[in-house]
C-alpha cells in the first residue's frame, strides 16, 4: 500500500495490480466457527483492498 500512496509504481503497475486484483475468486470452503466460510472472509477482505487500492490511486 506504501508503494501506491507515495507513488513507487507507474500508473500502468497500479492498473495492472488492479486488473489482477478482479480477478482474484475466493475458493469455496466449509463454513467456520462464526459461520462465514473463509470464502467470505476472503472475498470480505479483498472488496476491503480494493476499497483501499481506490482510494489511495484515486
Amino acid at each position: 500500500m506504501l508503494l501506491l500512496r507515495e507513488g513507487l509504481l507507474p500508473p500502468q503497475e497500479v492498473q495492472y495490480l488492479r486488473e489482477k486484483l478482479r480477478g482474484v475468486r475466493a475458493s469455496l470452503a466449509p463454513a467456520g466457527p462464526d459461520g462465514r466460510s473463509p470464502a467470505e472472509i476472503r472475498r470480505r477482505d479483498l472488496e476491503l483492498l480494493r476499497a483501499l487500492i481506490a482510494q489511495l490511486t484515486d
